[in-house]
């Protein structure tokens, strides 16, 4: 039987079914913005595992977070991370990596990358 998924990827809008008010307000204080004519759109910097458990209150399906990889660009997903029960997801910020990268690159290059990031 194959799970209803909604994945959302960090920092790109992003549009959900008309909401009731109370769900809407939900997500609005779990760091999930909302801009009219984009729709929704999950920052960075926001807290993401309280952006997925409202996401999965609200749309009652699994939600999978996806980002972009720090270091190469390519989709990242919690779901695939061999990592993914020793990194908790609020303590990433947005700024992961990819399997690939984290067979083929160092630290030492994702800290380059997450800096880069922070300088803007």
């Amino acid at each position: 039987m194959v799970q209803d998924v909604f994945r959302v990827k960090v920092g790109e809008w992003f549009n959900l079914p008309k909401l009731e008010r109370n769900d809407f307000m939900e997500l609005m204080r779990s760091s999930i913005y909302y801009k009219s004519g984009s729709g929704f759109i999950i920052r960075e910097s926001a807290n993401m595992a309280n952006a997925k458990r409202a996401l999965e209150k609200v749309l009652t399906k699994e939600v999978y977070i996806t980002f972009n990889c720090a270091i190469c660009n390519k989709e990242a997903d919690c779901s695939t991370c061999e990592y993914k029960y020793y990194c908790p997801i609020e303590t990433t910020g947005g700024t992961c990596i990819c399997n690939d990268c984290i067979q083929e690159k160092s630290l030492a290059d994702y800290i380059a990358s997450v800096k880069l990031i922070i300088q803007g």
